[in-house]
């Protein structure tokens, strides 16, 4: 095994990537024109309406109400959020 292999950052795991994400927590996330950035309103642990589209959230898999500082709010998963 080749020694820089050791500096690697290791891959985080779903548990610890959730944990990291709290209220108001800075994020970034890709939407429909570009990347958008905002904040961690809330955590999300079941379904819910957001702008027409059902958010499926469970507490085993949860999902994340995030919101732009111009008031537009979006859900999702941990893995699709960029802690800023």
């Amino acid at each position: 095994m080749h020694a820089a292999a050791n500096w690697l950052p290791q891959a985080r795991s779903k548990e610890e990537k959730v944990a990291n994400l709290r209220k108001g927590t800075p994020v970034s996330w890709k939407s429909h024109s570009g990347t958008a950035e905002g904040k961690v309103v809330r955590k999300l642990t079941h379904p819910i309406q957001i702008k027409g589209h059902k958010a499926m959230a469970t507490k085993e898999n949860p999902e994340f109400l995030v919101e732009t500082d111009e008031g537009k709010q979006a859900a999702h998963k941990a893995k699709a959020l960029k802690k800023l």
